[in-house]
């Protein structure tokens, strides 16, 4: 039992510091990315992005978690993720095509947004995640990245502990 617990907590704080380690490494990526001028950093050429409003509702919602990946070509009826002339992020359903121009449209909106060339295209919808887009913006965020730590150290602290009562339950044997 002693040996089982040892493995237990060594595992336990191998997955923890590799978690951690993982989700540092990522936002400092896309925090050097965006820093760098990368208008739409991805990792392995997938994108995330939080979605901030319900245009896209019912088939998206507020405040979910989308992951997009470039594709070779694109469909009327395709959800994908484009960035506007300003800069902004939008996720919208083709709704026309015209050679390599595009028309979206938002599922709950009742105009179309002005057409965009397949460059400004970021990717497909391919995965999303309902209710983790405001996890993810939270963890983040410094304040999530400063939680995050916190509870890691908690978590290290209280494998710890618990793996100091098991040796000392066993010394009293």
């Amino acid at each position: 039992m002693k040996r089982v617990a040892r493995v237990a907590a060594l595992a336990g704080k191998g997955v923890l510091a590799a978690l951690l380690a993982l989700l540092l490494i990522y936002d400092g990526y896309i925090l050097i990315a965006k820093a760098s001028g990368v208008r739409a950093p991805t990792v392995f050429g997938f994108a995330t992005a939080a979605v901030a409003t319900g245009s896209m509702a019912p088939a998206i919602d507020a405040g979910d978690l989308i992951v997009t990946r470039a594709q070779d070509g694109y469909a009327v009826g395709d959800i994908v993720t484009y960035l506007a002339l300003d800069g902004t992020s939008t996720t919208h359903r083709i709704v026309a095509v015209s050679g390599e121009t595009y028309t979206m449209q938002g599922d709950a909106n009742t105009a179309p947004d002005p057409a965009v060339g397949e460059d400004a295209i970021v990717g497909k919808v391919v995965c999303a995640l309902p209710g983790l887009g405001a996890a993810v913006t939270f963890l983040q965020s410094p304040a999530g990245l400063c939680i995050a730590a916190a509870a890691g150290v908690g978590l290290w602290l209280l494998i710890d502990l618990l793996s100091g009562l098991v040796k000392r339950e066993k010394v009293k044997e």
